[in-house]
């Protein structure tokens, strides 16, 4: 089953985003765009904070990446990227549905995590994206969504991952303040509870942002 690479990093000092923007599109098609397994890149930058940028590579498995990360084509890409920006870290998560057409069409990904504490029964939680969906279908506009996908992190079991796909940042924003608080607590509230803690970006696929085999 394919999984996604969301890997985060940060501009170094003096970077500008226009330069960030050309030489990692440069760092991908010199070093990682014939990588075996390798389906599609996609990136882009926080709207929360520009000097931040994700990365969501979609690989044929863990594997395939693991071995790239052990190919003499690794270390040279390390070193590319070094020279603009700071990894702040990464996870592999496989998705459902498949997250290809989001990835490829929605101008903004919002980008949730949620990571459960210990005493949180996984599939009761998760139970709380059900009454979400149900939320959504009764009250997302019908234009301006471009899908969602949600999972588990390889690595970290605990960690939930779910992608929606949105127009801007306004349309999500805009939809939420719609909620009544009936709906807001039936679908935004389960998720909120039993978590060490969440973190929601929105990461802009369009401005300064680039795309490979998507």
């Amino acid at each position: 089953m394919p999984v996604i690479e969301c890997v985060t990093v940060e501009l170094n000092p003096g970077i500008t985003i226009e330069d960030a923007s050309r030489q990692q599109a440069n760092a991908i098609s010199t070093h990682v765009d014939k990588a075996a397994g390798l389906i599609s890149v996609s990136w882009g930058f926080h709207k929360e904070n520009p000097r931040r940028n994700t990365w969501f590579l979609t690989w044929e498995s863990v594997a395939h990446h693991i071995t790239y990360t052990q190919s003499p084509s690794y270390p040279p890409f390390l070193a590319s990227i070094s020279t603009f920006c700071t990894p702040l870290g990464f996870y592999h998560v496989p998705l459902t549905p498949d997250p290809s057409t989001l990835l490829a069409t929605a101008p903004v990904v919002e980008l949730f995590t949620a990571t459960l504490e210990d005493a949180t029964d996984k599939e009761e939680w998760v139970n709380g994206l059900a009454e979400l969906m149900k939320v959504g279908e009764e009250t997302l506009p019908k234009e301006g969504v471009y899908g969602f996908a949600h999972g588990w992190s390889v690595e970290q079991e605990r960690r939930f991952v779910l992608l929606a796909g949105w127009e801007s940042r306004e349309v999500h924003e805009a939809w939420e303040r719609g909620l009544t608080g009936e709906q807001r607590e039936r679908g935004l509230g389960p998720l909120g509870r039993g978590v060490k803690g969440v973190e929601l970006v929105h990461v802009d696929l369009r401005e300064g942002s680039g795309k490979w085999g998507a």
